[in-house]
């Protein structure tokens, strides 16, 4: 099961407002865990924890067990070392395959 997650808020075109999507994640289950499959911020709005922001909300808020995906990126692993670093939680090196 594959679960789409977006961050956005309502910008103003001219006399019409538009919901802008900042940030997409992709999550996928595994069992009990949640795989990260993807995410993505606009270039706009990279830099600003957006992305802290949303695994902590999953971490703290819905108690999701979350995995990163099998390639990661130097941002991803400064990421999850910040993220453990804040949560009360411990992040583990794992071979999942």
């Amino acid at each position: 099961m594959t679960e789409n997650l977006c961050a956005s808020y309502w910008k103003q075109y001219g006399d019409t407002e538009k919901l802008e999507i900042v940030m997409q994640m992709y999550l996928r289950k595994i069992d009990d865990l949640y795989m990260v499959s993807g995410i993505a911020i606009t270039k706009d709005f990279q830099g600003y924890g957006i992305g802290k922001l949303i695994y902590k909300y999953l971490v703290n808020e819905l108690n999701y067990k979350i995995l990163s995906d099998e390639l990661q990126y130097f941002g991803a692993r400064k990421l999850w070392n910040r993220l453990s670093k804040e949560l009360d939680v411990v992040v583990d090196v794992y071979n999942y395959l």
